[in-house]
């Protein structure tokens, strides 16, 4: 499983917007489109948001993407390694 959380602190007070964006909805529904499910938290101490993806079906992506077209060889290592530079 592929996990990421961002978490926004000691900053401004956060409140849900009124609307949503084009930033919210790919953030949030597009991502359903490869398979993976997110969600945010418009917390008053920072925004939270969490993404989460089975890993089988991100690796075909970061795969053909030209950032990890040359992986190190550390990130070969084991069935679960994983690691890319964007």
């Amino acid at each position: 499983m592929f996990k990421l959380r961002w978490l926004e602190q000691n900053g401004p007070k956060v409140t849900e917007p009124e609307r949503q964006g084009f930033g919210s909805t790919v953030l949030v529904k597009a991502v359903k489109a490869f398979g993976a499910q997110a969600q945010i938290e418009y917390a008053p101490d920072g925004l939270r948001y969490e993404l989460s993806a089975r890993l089988a079906t991100i690796e075909p992506l970061l795969a053909s993407s030209p950032a990890t077209s040359n992986p190190p060889a550390q990130a070969q290592r084991g069935p679960k390694a994983l690691e890319a530079t964007i």
